[in-house]
């Protein structure tokens, strides 16, 4: 599932490998967002970041007061903890839980409507156009569909991940420049990095 940018480069990475039939996107699109967590499409890359960083600072927040609050919650249930609907918690949360002590993983760039778009285009348009350019029935098919592959989707999905790249770190640099302590006590960027490559 790919639910964060990089997940979604790893899958780039390995797209002759790579079989998706459903969009994460999708399904997150699929229910509708609680006010808190909504983040609307814009043009503008530093608003956009600006309604992503006050989202992912909420969810920060309750990662952190979490310690006082799990003992409370027996099983815990991340959903109603974070304020999320279940699908969003199915695809938002990953939890593990070890007698008395949680491990709590947020995947929070799904409340990107550009980490979304550019998602959706990755499994809608672009691994179908790479698989049917490696499965071409003649030399020439083949030969076609991969110069549309190259000069029509593949610049299309360099831009969205391009969006992406920009929304995120600009995100990123309003949450520790502004010295949210709730935020870089648990941002986990390094560790998603290491984990999806």
């Amino acid at each position: 599932m790919l639910r964060s940018l990089p997940a979604l480069r790893q899958a780039l990475s390995q797209m002759e490998q790579i079989i998706l039939t459903q969009s994460a996107a999708a399904a997150f699109e699929a229910a509708d967002l609680v006010p808190a967590y909504r983040v609307r499409e814009t043009e503008d890359v530093g608003r956009e970041a600006r309604l992503l960083a006050s989202a992912v600072a909420i969810l920060a927040e309750r990662v952190v007061r979490l310690e006082n609050a799990y003992g409370r919650w027996r099983p815990f249930e991340p959903g109603p903890y974070f304020d999320l609907r279940p699908q969003h918690a199915a695809l938002m949360c990953e939890i593990e839980e070890r007698g008395n002590l949680v491990h709590v993983r947020l995947y929070a760039d799904l409340l990107s409507p550009s980490v979304r778009a550019a998602e959706r285009f990755c499994v809608e348009q672009f691994f179908p156009a790479v698989r049917s350019a490696s499965t071409g029935t003649s030399m020439g098919s083949a030969i076609a569909r991969l110069n549309e592959l190259r000069e029509q989707i593949w610049p299309k999905m360099q831009a969205r991940l391009a969006r992406v790249e920009q929304v995120l770190t600009k995100t990123v640099s309003i949450l520790t420049e502004s010295g949210h302590v709730c935020f870089m006590v648990a941002w986990g960027a390094a560790e998603e990095r290491r984990r999806t490559i």
